[in-house]
């Protein structure tokens, strides 16, 4: 459901949205990757905006030192959780 990058000085989290049963929660969807065009083809629509959101707060975070207080690391800059790597057969039996 959720994709962090792997360091704690990114500031970023995706959210499939798709899975959850009311998305309207989030609030309204900026940008998503990997929308299917009718001729096949995969696109992504918003990376403007994703990518200046993206730079801008970890610029933020990473000058002021809050990059510290993410919920996905520990103090010591390791992952909070284990983390899973999907493979093939999960991602297929999700779609």
């Amino acid at each position: 459901m959720f994709n962090v990058v792997g360091v704690p000085r990114m500031a970023f989290a995706s959210i499939q949205s798709q899975r959850l049963d009311d998305p309207s929660v989030l609030g309204r969807i900026k940008s998503e990757g990997f929308v299917r065009k009718a001729d096949g083809r995969q696109v992504h629509k918003g990376m403007g905006h994703l990518l200046t959101g993206l730079l801008s707060r970890a610029a933020a975070a990473n000058l002021t030192g809050t990059w510290r207080k993410s919920p996905f690391f520990g103090e010591d800059g390791k992952p909070a959780k284990p983390i899973k790597q999907l493979t093939k057969e999960d991602v297929a039996h999700l779609s």
